[in-house]
């Protein structure tokens, strides 16, 4: 299959092979939705569901299926007593000061030590640049940031999402968005690199079609992992 309209068919079908996960109750508390289960005797379905946050009774739930997707009325209006949550992406190759504002606001969260200078110098460096930002209403979450390298290569520098939305596939699509991107582009092939204890973006890569091609030494000894990726365009 064409990489570029294998790609498409990810993208267009994203939402229908995943669904949210992401839910909030009207309270304001946030949950993963983890799927359907049946109650033993009865067969009734019900709704497993894990809290996004610190809970004295424990982090796993279930609630009746209809109960869990139902609206209810509060203050006059219908709302969903779990309302799905889903991210906007927006993407650019211009990237403005609202752009830097909104990646050093995930980044300081994402990593224990972040250089806005050194961000500023790798766009004054390089023009072609590409970046999508994942957005929670207007909050920024995540993004990943890349240049082109020539006419062949793309280089995915950076990007994470906020350690409060990990497990919610916002990662992942992402990464698909900007593969599409490239190869729509017609460049072959794709590199970056993760720092060793990074486990979750080193799964994420090779499950993605990144080898592994090597290593280096970062600072304080930290090894960084290479990978390429090679697009069938």
């Amino acid at each position: 299959m064409n990489y570029s309209v294998e790609l498409v068919f990810i993208l267009k079908n994203y939402d229908s092979m995943t669904s949210t996960r992401f839910y909030r109750h009207y309270k304001n508390k946030p949950y993963t939705y983890l799927g359907t289960v049946r109650h033993s005797e009865t067969l009734e379905e019900l709704v497993l569901y894990k809290t996004r946050y610190e809970n004295a009774h424990g982090p796993v739930w279930v609630r009746a299926k209809e109960m869990f997707f139902e609206k209810i009325e509060k203050d006059g209006q219908s709302i969903f007593r779990f309302e799905p949550i889903h991210f906007d992406i927006k993407e650019t190759t211009q990237i403005s000061a609202e752009n830097r504002s909104d990646i050093q606001a995930v980044a300081e969260k994402c990593f224990k030590q972040f250089d806005i200078e050194k961000l500023n110098k790798k766009l004054k460096a390089n023009s072609h640049t590409h970046l999508l930002i994942a957005f929670d209403g207007s909050v920024p979450i995540g993004f990943k940031l890349g240049f082109i390298l020539g006419e062949a290569t793309f280089d995915s520098w950076l990007g994470g999402v906020i350690p409060e939305y990990h497990g919610l596939g916002v990662a992942s699509e992402l990464l698909v968005k900007q593969h599409l991107w490239v190869a729509n582009n017609k460049i072959k092939k794709i590199k970056t690199k993760s720092q060793n204890h990074f486990h979750e973006m080193i799964r994420l890569n090779l499950k993605h079609g990144f080898e592994i091609v090597g290593t280096e030494a970062g600072p304080n000894n930290e090894i960084k992992v290479l990978f390429e990726k090679t697009l069938n365009i």
